[in-house]
């Protein structure tokens, strides 16, 4: 058990201090614990290390044949035989196409249910190129990493869209067939999200509105018309509310579709089938920001949805049922359960004609404010940073958890390196009172899904790995290994930029290095690796991923845009022949424009 790895305990009703008290002292110390749970004497949980070795993992999903497959961000997809496979094959590359920067890349993957008599696995990413066009536009062939040039007035950003496919496995391979393109993007964030399947076979994924998170952003940034072609007065965030103006193209910034797996075009049954436009055909819910990861609850129909919020809150929704009609969860007129102050004050027509309509049509189901706790049992604390990056029901099917887990709902918070879960209520939802945290200094979780023998897994996307929760472990059985013959690290050194260096958004920054070996002597470009991450930090430091570089000494980057407080920190990684790693970074702070 990795220290500072803090499981809760399980109840139907608030687990007492005591018995929290008694499994996190166990579970620090690396050890099975037990802690009363509605009653029932449970053993205690275990955070280990799954899979190792990934290039900024986004997404885990579980074959019913028993096989596991895991996106990376750069565009390639991994499988593994079994959960206890240590040994990935690669499966499916995508990095032409994808545009692998900051929050862009592969974000969302999905297996099919009829797996393997279906052989097909979705994936979902952000489209190096615009709609309908080709592949590289910014990037390169086959590159792990892409750039984002700076703003200039023939192009207001480094405008991109999003791809839903299809990919045919056979054997160790794929081909790919693709289902919607759209989905355009004029900052890079708020980018596409997740994919599951309902329960009647038909495919869901979901995106955020490619909106700026600087400011109020509703299109009026750059040139008109904007890169995305919106008409004056409806871009930005207010693609979000695109189904309200229908004097123009529908886009699916900021919604939720529902479409059949086999062609992408919306099934018969869909609440806007009717409609005119193929993209109204295919949304079942619109006004989301960044709706990055979603869940269907087990035994309904219902779909839940993590939006990542601006100001004020992290929501969970709830589509209740999708069939019924097209939901709207009022961003960016509203966030939370309240209007949202900045853009009500901008006075946009949209918004004004939503006000004036009443509230918004659904509100979230849940919400938690920045800067304060999600419950008063919340061991995570109240950063004012906070970013929805996963949520999952866990079924009491094949699984060995304690039976007060049936059932409950599990959440995650990158920003804030947190889990939590509710207890199942007596009307079969998550009861909102038990909110507690379940895995307090979680690894950076950008997702969250149960195997189908009930164990949670997430992905760690900046170190590489993907974590499994487990239940009654104890220490592992058998001797330690005999240690390997000494192998000195290697003496990693960065030239430029030096740190402590400053930047501008937009600005082109040259970057070298090169490494020594005390066993190698001068190390080649092959064993040198680079990564580039954004520290946004509002209180404490949260990550994001910018661009990799591998097998070179020397390179250059746009630096990106982002809201204050925010430095960047590059890293040099050099690997000698006998696998003996050493890192060093260096930090560029952000001056003012």
């Amino acid at each position: 058990m990795i220290r500072g790895r803090r499981v809760a305990a399980a109840s139907r009703v608030r687990t007492c201090g005591a018995a929290v008290a008694l499994l996190l002292a166990a579970a620090i110390a690396g050890v099975p614990a037990t802690a009363t749970a509605a009653g029932t004497e449970v053993d205690g949980f275990a955070e280990v290390t799954a899979f190792t070795g990934l290039v900024n993992p986004t997404a885990v999903r579980f074959a019913p044949d028993g096989r596991v497959f895991v996106a990376e961000k750069r565009g390639t997809i991994q499988m593994y035989d079994t959960v206890d496979d240590t040994t990935a094959t690669q499966v499916a590359d995508l990095r032409t196409e994808v545009h692998n920067f900051l929050d862009r890349g592969l974000l969302g993957l999905a297996v099919d249910p009829g797996f393997p008599a279906r052989p097909y696995l979705y994936a979902l990413y952000t489209f190096d190129g615009p709609i309908g066009g080709t592949a590289p536009r910014w990037g390169s062939a086959d590159s792990d990493s892409d750039p984002c040039p700076g703003p200039s007035e023939a192009e207001p950003s480094c405008a991109a869209s999003a791809k839903l496919v299809r990919l045919t496995l056979d054997g160790s391979a794929t081909t790919r067939q693709d289902l919607v393109h759209d989905w355009c993007q004029d900052a890079p964030t708020h980018t596409v999200g997740d994919l599951v399947f309902g329960p009647d076979g038909a495919l869901y994924a979901s995106a955020g509105e490619g909106a700026g998170w600087d400011d109020v952003d509703h299109g009026q940034a750059g040139p008109m018309p904007n890169s995305c072609g919106d008409p004056e007065g409806e871009g930005g965030a207010l693609r979000a509310q695109d189904l309200r103006t229908p004097d123009d193209p529908v886009s699916l910034d900021g919604t939720v579709i529902r479409v059949s797996p086999d062609t992408g075009l919306a099934p018969p049954d869909n609440p806007a089938a009717d409609a005119a436009d193929a993209n109204a055909q295919r949304i079942v819910a619109y006004g989301l920001r960044n709706p990055f990861r979603m869940a269907v609850r087990p035994g309904t129909g219902e779909v839940w949805l993590g939006d990542v919020g601006w100001d004020t809150d992290e929501e969970i929704n709830r589509l209740r049922d999708p069939l019924a009609g097209v939901a709207n969860f009022g961003w960016p007129c509203y966030e939370g359960d309240a209007r949202q102050e900045r853009y009500a004050s901008a006075d946009l027509g949209i918004c004004e004609d939503l006000y004036e309509d009443g509230e918004a049509e659904t509100a979230p189901w849940f919400s938690y404010r920045h800067g304060r706790p999600v419950s008063d049992s919340d061991d995570c604390g109240s950063a004012e940073g906070a970013s929805s990056s996963g949520i999952a029901f866990r079924s009491a099917a094949g699984s060995s958890w304690p039976a007060a887990y049936d059932g409950a709902l599990f959440f995650a918070d990158y920003a804030r390196s947190c889990i939590w879960v509710m207890s199942q209520g007596d009307n079969g939802l998550p009861d909102r009172s038990t909110a507690r945290t379940f895995l307090a200094d979680a690894a950076g979780p950008v997702g969250l899904d149960f195997s189908p023998q009930g164990e949670l897994f997430y992905p760690d996307v900046i170190g590489g790995t993907i974590r499994r929760v487990v239940f009654g472990a104890g220490e592992p059985d058998g001797e330690n290994p005999p240690s390997p013959a000494p192998n000195s690290r290697p003496q990693p050194q960065i030239l430029t930029p030096p740190s402590g260096a400053t930047y501008r958004p937009g600005d082109v920054i040259s970057f070298s290095g090169s490494a020594t070996d005390p066993e190698d002597g001068a190390l080649p470009d092959a064993a040198l690796s680079w990564e580039l991450v954004l520290r946004h930090c509002p209180e404490e430091c949260h990550v994001h991923p910018v661009q990799q570089w591998t097998g070179t000494s020397s390179g250059t980057f746009t630096a990106p845009a982002h809201e204050s407080p925010v430095h960047l920190e590059l890293s040099l990684t050099a690997t000698d022949a006998g696998g003996a790693t050493a890192t060093v970074r260096t930090r560029l702070d952000g001056s003012p424009a």
